[in-house]
């Protein structure tokens, strides 16, 4: 799903969002994750984008549970791969306090 095709399925999923159609732009969100996780690796920051869309949503649709699961996983992305990135990582970490709120 490269290009074109991951731009198209992302302005899908983006105006699923828009409608309130959540259960439809998650579906897609899902995917494009696991298309990119497949292509970058489970642990590549790039992916933090499509996490954040996954959350987004999650948390739109009070599933608190699965946006926390998501949200660690970009803290932990954030760790490894850019430690001295503070200001994305608090984002996160408020993002997340926001979540067990």
């Amino acid at each position: 799903m490269k290009g074109a095709l991951s731009g198209a399925y992302a302005r899908l999923a983006e105006s699923y969002y828009d409608q309130g159609n959540y259960a439809e732009a998650l579906a897609l969100y899902e995917k494009i994750l696991a298309v990119r996780e497949s292509e970058l690796g489970e642990d590549d920051p790039e992916l933090i984008f499509d996490l954040n869309n996954v959350v987004r949503v999650l948390c739109v649709e009070n599933r608190f549970d699965g946006a926390e699961s998501y949200c660690r996983r970009i803290i932990s992305i954030l760790e490894m791969t850019q430690p001295e990135d503070v200001q994305k990582l608090a984002e996160t970490l408020n993002m997340l306090a926001q979540i067990y709120f």
